[in-house]
């Protein structure tokens, strides 16, 4: 930050200087300054007078003619630019309050029983003044901000991070059990055919005391 920038940051606007500083830089006079944007001599006599005020486009039109530019300025100097235009909008095209925070709407607070039947909005706002700004500008609108296509992508993930978990348990035991570290599981004794399921499933009680087709490998008591 320069030493003149240092002097000045607390002091108030100088439009009267300003106007003087455009003039001087475009070389021009009043009545010349005042030609080249459509405005008055006595406009713009009476801001480097400080009797009066201009309008910002006003004073950003006579900066253009000398070359010069109005800009927002911190503390450090650094040159702050304006909110971009192409930022997220509700659903009537109105920008979202400059002051707020814009968030998606499907993040926690738009699922109240009142809202139950209302369709849900693809962005909502709220105000946090104790929360720093995360963002110097409201998000711009991708098509992936519907909340439907949020939906589906959540849903997707948890499946994924499920089939995921699954993969790892499996995984785990086959370690553990290589190890030694858990008992492998019983294999069934039973090579019963499909015919004895149905004997011993079905009405005929002859069936049900030796539940087996005659030609049963198994003939066992537990199937």
């Amino acid at each position: 930050m320069s030493q003149a920038a240092r002097d000045h940051e607390s002091e108030e606007f100088d439009l009267s200087g300003t106007v003087r500083r455009i003039r001087r830089t475009a070389r021009l006079s009043q009545r010349e300054l005042a030609l080249a944007v459509g405005l008055s001599k006595s406009t713009v006599a009476q801001a480097e007078a400080g009797r009066r005020g201009l309008p910002a486009d006003a004073l950003a039109a006579l900066a253009t003619v000398a070359g010069l530019r109005l800009a927002l300025v911190d503390g450090d100097g650094t040159v702050v630019p304006p909110m971009r235009d192409v930022a997220a909008r509700d659903g009537g095209g109105r920008r979202y309050p400059a002051h707020c925070d814009v968030r998606h709407a499907d993040e926690g607070w738009w699922y109240l029983p009142h809202r139950a039947t209302r369709p849900v909005p693809w962005f909502t706002f709220d105000l946090d003044r104790s929360e720093p700004l995360t963002d110097d500008d409201h998000p711009v609108q991708v098509p992936e901000d519907d909340p439907r296509w949020r939906a589906e992508q959540r849903r997707v993930a948890s499946l994924t991070a499920w089939a995921a978990r699954q993969q790892q348990l499996r995984e785990d035991y086959l370690r553990r059990l290589a190890a030694g570290e858990v008992e492998p599981p019983v294999e069934d004794p039973c090579t019963c055919p499909p015919g004895c399921e149905e004997l011993l499933l079905g009405d005929d009680a002859a069936g049900q005391a030796d539940p087996h087709v005659p030609d049963c490998p198994c003939r066992c008591d537990i199937h």
